[in-house]
């Protein structure tokens, strides 16, 4: 059962499917509460069933790409992570829309916004928490109390920052820096920029960007035809990849490919993080 309803009716949902012992994917966040969330779990283990989540940006082509560069120790330590989202009212009319459910979540839109940035986050930190929470109202949508919020994290790993905005044209962007490289993703059109290098006591600095330039103009270019070839096969997508992967985990008898114990983490993130955007 792959529940794809609104947030507060997640818990209720899986937990009647599960006890009708069916498996169960859902949708982001796992529920409205940690404390759902662990009647859910529990209820899994009851039942013997599966209990997975939806992180689908975890499995799409530019951020199993950022995590190949990563792992290879391409850029050295992990330092920082810088996360940017836009959801503008233009692009999603949801925003726009008053009488939305999302308006109603804890943290208004951004109860629903959230969960993607802090687990990509805990996907490159590591365990997360939040250590400051700064909400603002920028726009003109009379009936959104904020429309931007600024969080900064600290991680097992490193440190980082989401910014999640509906002022802003539509964008989705990572960064990542580290002791010798640094990654840039944009996850709208899917090219992955590594930039940075050494020089000699500063000396080499012009050829150096130079050289970036050449490299990212040849990386954009290549990124796009990739792109547009994974577009055409449908692979550009995590959505189908969370699912057929969860499917295998059934057959195989193995780990969902996000599970419920991560979604709870990250949910206890939410939760923190939307308890201060009042």
């Amino acid at each position: 059962v792959n529940v794809c309803t609104s947030i507060d009716t997640h818990a209720p949902l899986a937990i009647q499917a599960m006890e009708a012992c069916c498996h169960v994917l859902t949708e982001k966040p796992l529920a409205l509460n940690t404390k759902d969330a662990d009647e859910m779990i529990q209820v899994s283990k009851e039942n013997q069933v599966k209990l997975g989540i939806n992180h689908h940006l975890l499995f799409i082509p530019p951020v199993m790409k950022m995590k190949s560069i990563i792992n290879k120790g391409d850029i050295g330590d992990l330092v920082r992570v810088e996360i940017k989202q836009s959801c503008p009212p233009q692009d999603f009319p949801i925003i726009a829309d008053p009488n939305h459910w999302w308006h109603r979540l804890p943290g208004g839109v951004f109860g629903d916004t959230l969960p993607h940035p802090i687990y990509l986050a805990r996907e490159f930190l590591g365990d997360i928490e939040p250590v400051a929470v700064y909400p603002k109202k920028m726009g003109h949508l009379e009936h959104m109390r904020f429309d931007e919020v600024q969080i900064i994290l600290q991680g097992r790993k490193g440190v980082g920052t989401i910014i999640s905005s509906c002022d802003w044209p539509s964008l989705w962007m990572i960064d990542i820096f580290g002791t010798k490289k640094n990654i840039h993703a944009n996850l709208h059109n899917s090219v992955v920029i590594t930039y940075g290098g050494k020089t000699d006591m500063g000396k080499g600095i012009a050829s150096l960007y130079a050289r970036e330039n050449l490299q990212r103009s040849f990386r954009i270019l290549t990124d796009t035809l990739i792109a547009a070839v994974n577009f055409a096969q449908g692979k550009h997508r995590g959505i189908p990849t969370v699912v057929r992967k969860f499917m295998e985990s059934i057959q195989n008898g193995t780990e969902p490919p996000v599970t419920a114990e991560d979604g709870r983490e990250v949910l206890r993130v939410w939760e923190k993080i939307t308890s201060q955007m009042v």
